[in-house]
């Protein structure tokens, strides 16, 4: 018996909440703390790790299992699956910018004359 699959949710949905993640870790960061601040640089931190590495790693991975079970049988494509997929993709690089700039604002003040 054929049986019609679409994509996962698995990793697409933990990818848009590290990208999340990585937003509110950057916001808090630049709510909360001063640019001087340990804290500060550990947050952005994070927040880059989530948004950045983490984000596109599992998008990359919910890509792969995506286009394996296309290829393994009767595939029924999910558009709110394609929206998650650009939403995650748009906040993981708008967390990556925020965390990134915050980052090189700390080394600036850490390090700078």
């Amino acid at each position: 018996m054929l049986t019609a699959t679409s994509g996962p949710w698995g990793y697409l949905i933990a990818a848009l909440v590290t990208a999340i993640l990585g937003i509110v870790l950057g916001v808090v960061a630049w709510l909360g703390f001063t640019a001087t601040e340990i804290t500060f640089l550990t947050l952005a931190g994070l927040g880059w790790v989530c948004a950045g590495i983490a984000t596109f790693i599992l998008l990359g991975l919910h890509v792969m299992a995506d286009t394996k079970r296309q290829t393994s049988g009767l595939y029924i494509s999910n558009p709110t699956q394609k929206l998650l997929q650009y939403a995650a993709m748009g906040l993981g690089v708008i967390g990556v910018i925020i965390t990134a700039v915050e980052i090189a604002l700390w080394f600036g003040k850490a390090f700078g004359a």
